[in-house]
């Protein structure tokens, strides 16, 4: 114990009597005897989330032979009927502090949480750990962890003076083209051509041709066109173009894919490549 005592090892020691059996039994072949354990600590558990609908896919449509997509494909893009289960929380749990062999105390961090929390066209459990759809359309995880289902606005033509600016939480369809001076505030985006608009969406963008003399294009997911010309792009997401991006500025935090087209005279930043 004095030998202990000079190393400083005061916390866990083995009562005297099995140390002195210890010693009695000790041959040659020095058995090993733990003498000191310290209180290991129990690590926290971090919140989880689990998701019963795809919250990654980024097939938006069908090329078709000419270049074009063809949005009306939407190939496996998730849609859920009023009701249906989303997600379920798994909540945090604390851990507790342990102490070593030397008596100091061993530090656990705090659990981490995640963000649970219904938008529009969702709804909570009373017990906070379960969400539901509140209406029939597509589900969506938006990049703050907020989950909505947003129900599809359809224009059959441009989007001008006929519709006016368009303000909608829910996804957006027009079958022609955002002209100068509109604006549209929407979760996603689907368009024919974007001439001139201001777009602020919280989703994907699908552009089946491209994008023309727009100079304020917000986008939280991904974005698809055809080509890209003298605009200003800011997306989360990805950037797809089939054929060309020119005289452009365009900031990334996803990637820009651009395979078989050409880049000229633009400033692009894509922090995944």
């Amino acid at each position: 114990r004095q030998f202990l005592e000079n190393h400083g090892i005061i916390n866990g020691i083995k009562p005297d009597h099995e140390i002195e059996s210890w010693l009695y039994k000790a041959g040659t072949e020095k058995n090993p005897f733990i003498i000191a354990r310290g209180i290991p600590p129990k690590y926290p558990k971090d919140a989880e989330v689990r998701y019963h609908f795809p919250t990654d896919f980024l097939h938006a449509g069908k090329i078709d032979e000419d270049g074009s997509i063809d949005f009306q494909d939407r190939g496996e893009i998730p849609y859920v009927d009023e009701g249906a289960f989303l997600a379920a929380k798994v909540f945090p749990e604390p851990g507790s502090h342990g102490t070593d062999v030397f008596g100091n105390e061993i530090i656990v961090p705090e659990p981490v949480d995640k963000t649970f929390a219904p938008g529009p066209g969702a709804r909570i459990s009373e017990d906070g750990a379960r969400i539901y759809a509140a209406v029939s359309g597509q589900p969506h995880l938006d990049a703050l962890g907020n989950i909505s289902v947003c129900p599809e606005f359809k224009i059959n033509g441009d989007l001008g003076f006929e519709t006016g600016n368009v303000n909608f939480e829910g996804n957006v369809i027009v079958n022609g083209t955002v002209k100068q001076g509109f604006k549209v505030k929407c979760s996603s985006l689907t368009a024919k051509e974007i001439n001139g608009a201001q777009i602020d969406i919280s989703g994907d963008l699908n552009v089946s041709l491209g994008i023309v003399d727009t100079d304020l294009v917000n986008v939280k997911g991904c974005l698809q066109a055809k080509f890209i010309h003298n605009s200003k792009i800011n997306a989360f997401g990805d950037l797809i173009i089939q054929r060309e991006i020119i005289d452009s500025r365009i900031y990334l935090s996803g990637a820009c894919i651009n395979e078989n087209g050409i880049i000229l005279n633009s400033v692009i930043s894509a922090k995944m490549g």
